[in-house]
């Protein structure tokens, strides 16, 4: 991190371990609720990392790729990291929906997304 490499973390992705409630934050998402992994998160904010998506939409035959900032790096006082780690989530959703609505065919699971352990 320290050399300005990058680490990608898919976020939309549950982790192994998403049996564990603390993995994971049950979120709002389209027409129902839908689990989200927050390790890349909590990672990215504790070790002061900007925050970005990156996505790649094809429309009319032309790739499009997209990449957001949702947080410059910075470190963020320990207090304050739920709180900024539920903003991003929040940010990081709302930018997938956009997405999904834009072009609803090109993002696809392969295993139930809104299927997540119950608490």
């Amino acid at each position: 991190m320290t050399k300005a490499k990058y680490i990608a973390i898919a976020a939309d992705r549950l982790p192994v371990n998403s049996a564990h409630p603390q993995s994971t934050k049950i979120q709002p998402f389209l027409a129902g609720d839908a689990a989200f992994p927050i390790g890349g998160l909590n990672l990215a904010i504790a070790l002061g990392c900007p925050i970005l998506t990156i996505s790649c939409l094809k429309i009319n035959g032309q790739y499009q790729i997209c990449i957001e900032q949702l947080k410059p790096a910075g470190l963020t006082k320990r207090l304050d990291r739920d709180q900024v780690r539920n903003k991003l989530m929040q940010q990081y959703i709302s930018s997938l929906e956009k997405q999904i609505r834009t072009a609803p065919f090109q993002w696809f699971n392969f295993y139930e997304f809104f299927s997540y352990p119950q608490k």
